[in-house]
């Protein structure tokens, strides 16, 4: 080797050297960097053509490693939406939200929200009971970059995830879920029912379900012991709203006042003058009713169809309650006083119905064979049966418009009744009824609508084994619309198979549905499958999104990109998108972020001994130097 290649293989080693001091300060500067993967650089040997045994030139070329597929430490994260991939495996992103963007991949799992596109939400519930529209900015799970991470949909009815499908955004704001109520189609009840019970003894199990409007019911399925051996009747009954409706008539005038009363808490509402008709006082009513605490707590007002026209909807299912109106008139028209009607919101048939096909019936004060007969001592009116007989006689009980009354011992009739209407001659009284028409189940005041009996019994075997039905009951239920939603309704399948007739007791083990309420999220978090879980406003928990890993037969050979992401090569092979804990791939780590793979100590080795290779390599430089000066002074 000649003088003049000293300095080429020297200054290689100073340069190789040196491009491996950098790449040591750039892993000691990401030491902290979360999902960082450090590089290492390695050496090979440059040797020219050899003549004569002798090589004219020599040196080092460095080479670079990445370390990508190396695990980083694992710490506690900061935020609910912190997660970390522990294994092999990379989250998936796309630059644009659509999906149409590039698609890079990161190991930091330090993830934030984004807002978006504007839209809108309607159905959102006020205080008075009407329902509004809002205009909101969605919201996405993104990274550190901006860019939005990609993850599977789980299925509206089952809830189950598809890993094969397309993934996509993530929309994660307190509205993303508002509007996707799902109604029940299957749900499953298992419990044993007791051998040797007596016959006709009857136990409910309630069981929760949904409508087509996402609103959560309890349905009571009642079981009655049958006299066949081994044999039980199944019956469902549904609890709906009470609904009474108040309508306010009449000239208004100064200093009148009218009141609404609900279970004994009276709501009062003066009369300024400035209020043109019943129906500006009829608003002002309702804002009151829903602010009072007490009422507002029981009941739910909003303006009716008529002018005057207050409904007043029980807050809670199946439960009832008493209301009334009244009016003072202190102005100049005394010709003011409000009515209350009473109805019942039913499942089936009309919500409201009367007592006869007819709209109204009426009897005449001087016939003591009408057909409507009120009775001096009882204080209630009897309905009289074809072929009976009269069972009052003598004098009548006068009403006015407001009273209630029932009816007894007739059935499919029975019920309480409001005075609408009375004749000018007081001669035929009209009334509003609760009851359904004939042929249709009665409704009792809580508004517990009876539906009826499933024709198929529960039969069971000697050994307590269930063996019909087969699979078990469709079941259709329809609500009638409460503002501000609409009538919803459900069909779907009971599942049976885990009934047992055993000795003991009626026990109920489990019940399990499908179905969710429309409803607001409260907050999210991961778990160990990578699946985003929602707390809903509705105190419900469900997986929403599911976080897909991708693996690379090479990951060592992604390209870096800024943000600490990577890129495909052809090097590293295309990704494989896979979920986790299935066939051995990693799983995730909730609330925890992974941080860089730099060992600082490592570092520090690596980089004193690159000092001293530099140093020796640029001694090698100086000494060739002085020789080659050496070698020029002696011509001289």
């Amino acid at each position: 080797m000649s003088v003049l290649s000293a300095f080429s293989s020297s200054v290689m080693a100073m340069m190789s050297q040196a491009h491996a001091l950098n790449t040591i300060g750039n892993n000691i500067a990401n030491m902290t960097t979360g999902g960082f993967k450090r590089s290492e650089t390695n050496f090979s040997t440059l040797i020219s053509k050899t003549r004569f045994q002798q090589s004219d030139q020599g040196g080092i070329k460095p080479k670079d490693f990445n370390r990508i597929d190396r695990q980083g430490i694992l710490v506690n994260g900061t935020s609910d939406l912190d997660v970390a991939i522990n294994g092999a495996g990379f989250f998936i992103l796309n630059t644009a939200l659509d999906g149409s963007g590039e698609t890079l991949y990161t190991r930091d799992g330090t993830f934030d929200m984004r807002t978006g596109a504007t839209s809108t939400v309607a159905g959102i519930p006020l205080s008075d009971g009407t329902a509004t529209t809002l205009s909101i900015q969605e919201g996405y799970l993104i990274d550190k970059n901006g860019y939005f991470v990609q993850g599977w949909t789980s299925d509206p009815v089952t809830g189950a995830f598809s890993t094969t499908g397309t993934t996509s955004a993530l929309r994660i704001d307190q509205f993303a879920f508002t509007n996707a109520g799902i109604a029940t189609t299957a749900a499953s009840l298992g419990l044993n029912l007791p051998a040797a019970d007596t016959i006709g003894n009857v136990y409910v199990r309630n069981i929760d379900i949904f409508d087509s409007n996402g609103a959560q019911h309890s349905v009571p399925l009642h079981f009655t012991k049958n006299p066949t051996l081994g044999e039980w009747g199944i019956s469902i009954t549904s609890a709906v709203a009470q609904i009474d409706t108040v309508t306010l008539i009449g000239t208004v005038d100064a200093n009148d006042t009218y009141s609404v009363t609900v279970d004994g808490t009276t709501v009062t509402y003066p009369v300024t003058g400035g209020e043109a008709n019943p129906a500006a006082i009829r608003d002002a009513l309702v804002t009151a009713l829903n602010a009072d605490t007490i009422v507002g707590a029981k009941v739910t007002a909003a303006a009716g169809a008529a002018a005057g026209e207050i409904t007043l909807t029980s807050r809670t299912p199946g439960t009832g309650f008493v209301s009334s109106a009244t009016s003072v008139n202190l102005g100049a028209n005394a010709d003011n006083f409000a009515s209350s009607t009473t109805t019942i919101s039913n499942v089936i048939g009309p919500a409201t119905a009367t007592i006869t096909p007819t709209a109204a019936f009426s009897y005449t004060a001087s016939s003591t064979t009408a057909e409507v007969i009120f009775g001096v001592a009882t204080g209630t009116i009897r309905i009289q049966v074809p072929g009976g007989t009269n069972p009052i006689t003598g004098a009548f009980t006068p009403l006015a418009v407001g009273d209630s009354f029932t009816v007894s011992g007739t059935t499919g009739k029975d019920g309480t009744y409001t005075v609408a209407g009375i004749s000018a001659d007081g001669s035929t009284i009209t009334v509003d009824s609760a009851t359904p028409l004939p042929g249709v189940d009665e409704t009792d005041t809580n508004g517990s609508a009876y539906i009826g009996t499933v024709t198929q019994p529960l039969v069971f075997n000697g050994k307590g084994q269930l063996t019909s039905p087969a699979t078990g009951y469709t079941m259709a239920l329809t609500w009638s619309a409460v503002a501000p939603a609409t009538a919803g309704t459900a069909t779907f399948t009971l599942d049976v198979s885990d009934f047992t007739q055993f000795q003991g007791q009626f026990l109920s083990f489990s019940y399990s549905k499908n179905g969710n309420s429309a409803a607001d999220i409260k907050s999210l978090k991961f778990n160990s499958l990578g699946e985003l879980v929602a707390n809903f406003t509705d105190s419900t928990f469900r997986s929403i999104y599911k976080l897909p890993l991708a693996v690379f037969s090479n990951a060592n050979k992604l390209e870096r990109r800024n943000g600490n992401t990577f890129a495909v090569t052809s090097e590293s092979g295309s990704e494989r998108v896979v979920a986790a804990g299935s066939n051995g791939f990693a799983m995730f780590i909730p609330g925890a972020v992974e941080k860089s793979n730099v060992d600082v100590a490592d570092e520090f080795t690596r980089m004193i001994k690159t000092q001293n290779a530099y140093n020796s390599a640029a001694t090698v430089f100086k000494t060739v130097d002085e020789m080659t000066m050496t070698a020029r002074d002696l011509k001289r």
